[in-house]
């Protein structure tokens, strides 16, 4: 199964009626949104709401042995509810999901510990990228020669897995990563990518600078929402 992570925004003065949206989904909705995600093959979503420089965003991420397949599904369900969430999500994100062509998500790289595992906590955060290039190199350094490094830091935080996503869309590059470990990991992690003195994280951060199109980890961390977590199929493992 594999994982995505891409992002939409959330247009301007809609973020308490989208959270009320996310809501009727794992509440009043919640058995035809599972129903409809079954259908379109989706194991696993989740949903975060990120804070930016450019407004509110929601960060998506799927499960799933298609991602074109759950696109297509999502934009072409004629059912009531399939109807309601087309036009709720062109209410909130600004787009017909029936007549976009939905950029499937490009797995740069993913560091996984061997005590991974399905149920572990999870955030995911974006930034727009000025240099896919430069984001590149960076991703390819930090899991290729820095990997011993970025591993015994990212263990002795909780965190057991961290998956690097470039995303194209009409905007723009985006770069989108998400995490998963335990309760507590990606800020406590976060934070010391935005604080610490140690040579890794200087590095990192000079190579932010590079890379993202706004500021990143110079003195704040990205502040996430979690708003859905649906996992239709639970895993052997989880």
């Amino acid at each position: 199964m594999a994982t995505y992570a891409f992002a939409a925004p959330v247009l301007d003065g809609l973020t308490d009626k989208y959270r009320a949206f996310t809501q009727a989904l794992v509440t009043s909705r919640r058995e035809e949104a599972e129903t409809s995600r079954r259908a379109a093959g989706l194991d696993r979503e989740q949903v975060f709401l990120q804070p930016t420089p450019m407004g509110d965003v929601a960060v998506i991420v799927w499960e799933t042995n298609d991602f074109a397949k759950v696109s297509k599904h999502f934009g072409t369900d004629t059912s009531d509810f399939g109807a309601w969430f087309r036009s709720s999500l062109e209410t909130f994100h600004g787009f017909d999901i029936a007549k976009v062509d939905m950029p499937t998500p490009v797995l740069v790289d993913e560091w996984k510990d061997a005590t991974w595992t399905h149920g572990l906590d999870s955030w995911a955060f974006m930034f727009p990228v000025k240099d896919v290039a430069a984001w590149k190199t960076f991703v390819g350094e930090l899991l290729g020669a820095r990997r011993e490094e970025f591993s015994s830091t990212r263990l002795a935080f909780g965190v057991k897995r961290a998956s690097f996503f470039q995303v194209h869309t009409p905007n723009g590059p985006l770069a989108v990563q998400y995490i998963q470990g335990e309760a507590g990991a990606f800020p406590k992690a976060a934070e010391a990518t935005a604080t610490s003195t140690e040579p890794l994280y200087t590095w990192w951060r000079e190579q932010m600078q590079a890379v993202a199109a706004v500021p990143m980890f110079q003195g704040s961390t990205p502040m996430v929402e979690e708003l859905i977590d649906f996992q239709v199929k639970v895993p052997a493992n989880a």
